[in-house]
């Protein structure tokens, strides 16, 4: 994958799988194996933050392509000073929603959506609980960050 962050903007792809190897690890069969699906994410978004950085606007397009499924991710996350609040919409009209806590060597932030099972082909509730730290960079990593 390859990621671009600007002062501005965001975007990148990621792709997995590109050699689609075989799927056969249960079934021991080498003439009819199952290939895995090729996976490809493109992400694309903008950054805005005030002059006094208490405020800042965060919005985004991801797209999805993963064997036969499809999807898009039309997104917007809003911070006033240390709480941040998000939502997202697929194309599939699959509901997102973020709040969280945003400190300068801290991020807590709580994640739900309520999106279609392609495998049981029914929707569910999922949550995430996110814990970021942030800590000085050491003088051993500064080195492979220039």
């Amino acid at each position: 994958g390859l990621m671009v962050n600007a002062k501005w903007f965001f975007a990148g792809v990621n792709m997995d799988n590109l050699a689609r190897h075989s799927e056969n690890l249960y079934s021991g069969d080498s003439q009819n194996a199952a290939r895995t699906p090729f996976n490809f994410t493109a992400t694309l978004g903008t950054d805005y933050e005030s002059m006094s950085k208490k405020v800042a606007l965060s919005s985004y397009l991801v797209y999805q392509n993963f064997g036969r499924r499809n999807e898009g991710w039309l997104g917007l996350t809003f911070r006033y000073q240390w709480l941040t609040v998000g939502g997202a919409l697929s194309t599939g009209l699959d509901p997102a929603a973020s709040i969280g806590l945003k400190f300068n060597h801290f991020m807590l932030t709580y994640s739900m959506d309520y999106s279609k099972n392609h495998i049981q082909n029914d929707r569910y509730l999922s949550y995430q609980l996110s814990l970021r730290f942030v800590t000085k960079q050491t003088q051993y990593g500064r080195k492979f960050m220039h």
